[in-house]
This record gives C-alpha cells, sequence and structure tokens, in this order.
C-alpha cells in the first residue's frame, strides 16, 4: 500500500530538524522555527498544506536531479574507463573488427539429439 505523506507528518519531520540543528549548532531562531512550524500543522491546516505541497515538490526535483547526477557519475567515472581497459586488453567478442571474409556467420557442425531439445536454455 503506497501511502503519500500527509501535511501534518511534513510539518512534523520538518519541526524535529529544525529541533535537531537547534542542538546541533545553538541558534535560537532554530528553535522557534522548529516550534513555528509544529503549531502550524496541527492548527493551520491551509498554510501546511501549501507548505506540504512546497516541500514536496523541492523533494521529487532533487530526486529527479540527483538521479541524473549520480547515474551520470556512475556512466562517466566508472564505466566508461572500465570499457575501455577491456576493449585495450581484451579480444574482439563481438567480432566487430573488420573480417576477411564477406560473411559474419560462422558454420556450426552439431548433430541435435533429443536432449537439445529438454533444455534449449
Amino acid at each position: 500500500m503506497n501511502k503519500q505523506p500527509q501535511p501534518i507528518e511534513t510539518m512534523a519531520v520538518l519541526a524535529l530538524a529544525a529541533l535537531v540543528l537547534y542542538l546541533l549548532f545553538n541558534q535560537i531562531y532554530l528553535l522557534y522555527a522548529g516550534v513555528l512550524l509544529l503549531l502550524t500543522g496541527i492548527f493551520l491546516k491551509p498554510v501546511s498544506e501549501l507548505i506540504h505541497r512546497g516541500w514536496m515538490f523541492l523533494a521529487h526535483v532533487l530526486g529527479k536531479v540527483n538521479g541524473i547526477i549520480f547515474l551520470g557519475i556512475l556512466f562517466f567515472v566508472i564505466l566508461t574507463p572500465l570499457s575501455w581497459l577491456f576493449r585495450l586488453f581484451n579480444k574482439d567478442h563481438l567480432n566487430l573488427k573488420k573480417n576477411t571474409t564477406n560473411s559474419y556467420f560462422t558454420p556450426r557442425n552439431h548433430t541435435f539429439t533429443a536432449k537439445d531439445l529438454e533444455k534449449m536454455w
């Protein structure tokens, strides 16, 4: 069951984050922000709904951007050099290099038996 977060839950998480930051940095405005967020979530439903929608939009955008950035880093930093090294030190497994014959077909001299058809893959 995919349950969407409710505005009160979002406000509670934001308030908790502000209170944790208050404990870490000892800035009084973070304590005020945490209490204000919690009270807003409890008593002002339209405002908490607006903050919730904005927070979910920001989370969606950050999720898209981070996915693109992390996958791009993975591809260009890890997979591309790995493929270059594989191509440099291994033979041509796909038989892509220039072939002297006119066809890429390789004949297979095999007599099929009943056992070959039992487990084809």
